[in-house]
Order: C-alpha cells, then structure tokens, then sequence
C-alpha cells in the first residue's frame, strides 16, 4: 500500500511540476514580449521644420498618393469586373443542374 501511494504521489508532483513549468514559461514569454514592445516605442515630442519645407513635403506627399489611388481604382474594377461573371456563371450551373 505504502509503495502504491508513494507512486501515486510521485506521480501527482510530476503533474504539478509540469503545470508550474507551464505557467512559468507564459510568465517568461509575456515579459520577454514587453521588454521587446519597451525596445520599439518610439515618442515623437516635436518637429522642427520650417513653413515652406513643410508645405513642400505636403505638396510632393498629394502627388505621391496618386499612383495608389490609380492602382487602387484598378483593383476595385477589376474585382467589380470578375465578381459578376463568376456569379453568372455560378448561377448558370446551379440553374442548369435542377432544371436539367
């Protein structure tokens, strides 16, 4: 009897260990995952540009957002272009098969 319940308990603090093993990994890894974010923060308190640096920095921002909103256009055509057909050709099927 005394042997079974040693093995009963032995066994049980394995369990345990195990669990406080598992415990203290997630411990470790949220704070190894802050100390990385505190390493990437990044706080900007000021800029110091002048007027018509920044306006020119604006300007030349505008003209670079009108290639993305061209290729943006592009792929909003091209999906209102393939969506329907597909959606035709679906229905075409689906049509064809319980009727025929």
């Amino acid at each position: 009897m005394s042997e079974e319940t040693n093995t009963e308990e032995a066994i049980e603090i394995i369990i345990n260990a195990e669990e406080i093993g598992k415990e203290a990994g997630k411990i470790v890894a949220r704070e190894i995952r802050k100390l990385k974010m505190q390493e990437n923060e990044t706080a900007i308190t000021d800029v110091n540009m002048r007027f018509m640096s920044m306006v020119w920095f604006m300007i030349k921002w505008t003209f670079a957002t009108i290639p993305a909103f061209i290729l943006g256009s592009l792929i909003l055509l091209l999906i209102a272009t393939v969506c329907p057909i597909l959606l035709t050709g679906l229905m075409t099927l689906l049509l064809s098969g319980f009727a025929g």
